[in-house]
């Protein structure tokens, strides 16, 4: 009935979550979080075996799969183009993708890698439910304390000749209230300076 066969090593599929949020950008790790975090996962694709599968998703607003493959190869030319998110990634919808991914590979060991700088919101295991993989984090940098000009832009101001609107947009990626520092220049030249508290 089990018929003559030789048993086989199990197959590993390796899902990376990568986090792209706008706080990965800082650089108390050089050249910056998101480089740390992309060669993080490079390594982590170049110890998997010839024939075992490899997804990358990007943990961005609407998380999505960047690319699958097979090997320790397959994430290199999707991991050379990646680029900050414009604003804070979903974990837990990362996480669901990921279970997701690991449910389609039945026949193969799965394991989550999730590299981030740990500045998302908290995670509902209830909300995700039982994923069918080992999961682990790996931290890239330190905390979330980061802010960014996340819009930027000039105009001529209507009626007016040699005069200009400037429009800044700043966003507080950390957990707590921040007291910030602008100051704007044109042509070198201080034009305004002020500090003020962001939310």
């Amino acid at each position: 009935l089990a018929r003559p066969s030789l048993p086989g090593a199990i197959r590993q599929h390796l899902i990376v979550l990568l986090d792209t949020s706008p706080t990965m950008a800082a650089t108390d790790v050089a050249p910056n979080r998101l480089g740390v975090a992309v060669t993080q996962a490079r390594d982590l694709a170049a110890a998997i075996g010839p024939d075992d599968l490899v997804t990358l998703i990007s943990i961005e607003p609407n998380p999505r799969v960047v690319a699958t493959g097979t090997g320790p190869g397959a994430l290199d030319p999707a991991l050379a183009s990646v680029v900050t998110a414009p604003d804070r990634g979903d974990i837990n919808s990362a996480m669901l993708l990921a279970s997701q991914t690991a449910q389609l590979s039945r026949d193969t060991h799965n394991r989550i890698v999730v590299i981030s700088d740990g500045a998302f919101g908290s995670v509902s295991l209830k909300e995700i439910g039982p994923i069918p993989a080992d999961v682990s984090y790996q931290q890239v940098g330190g905390g979330d304390n980061n802010q960014a000009i996340t819009a930027l832009s000039v105009r001529p101001m209507i009626g007016s000749a040699n005069r200009f609107v400037g429009f800044v947009q700043i966003a507080n990626y950390a957990h707590q209230d921040a007291q910030i520092s602008f100051q704007a220049q044109a042509d070198g030249i201080p034009l305004d300076r002020e500090q003020f508290p962001i939310s």
